[in-house]
């Protein structure tokens, strides 16, 4: 598994993995980053800066097929986030089974980290990653 920044990518490449998801392509190849296994985009996310060294990771979607190595994935990311001296990872989940999947990862069920975010996630945990390095 690889991440790579979706800039780097190609465009056809990146509009495949759209069409499967409905989302606007220029969002994605600006702001994102894809997650490549055997040359093949499975997944894309991306990590917004809310504060110094603090980043939500506002968007991550996966191939369906894909979606049992969702674990892999974030375990993938918070180890991009350390190699990128984030210091904290807020996510927001409005899915048990999200939940389920933070609070195996040692995420903190916390508010938002501010309240801009609050407003626009009304529903839902918001949860908290400390990176130690």
């Amino acid at each position: 598994m690889e991440i790579v920044a979706a800039q780097k990518m190609s465009y056809e490449a990146l509009q495949q993995f759209i069409d499967e998801h409905g989302f606007d392509v220029h969002a994605l190849y600006k702001k994102s980053y894809v997650v490549l296994e055997n040359e093949k985009i499975i997944s894309s996310f991306q990590l917004e800066q809310v504060e110094n060294k603090a980043y939500w990771l506002k968007q991550l979607y996966m191939m369906e097929d894909e979606v049992m190595k969702l674990p892999r994935i974030l375990a993938y990311i918070l180890h991009f986030a350390e190699q990128l001296e984030m210091e904290i990872i807020y996510a927001h989940s409005h899915q048990p089974v999200t939940d389920l999947l933070f609070q195996a990862f040692h995420f903190s069920l916390n508010q938002s980290p501010s309240e801009d975010l609050l407003q626009t996630k009304k529903q839902g945990n918001w949860w908290t990653y400390k990176i130690c390095s």
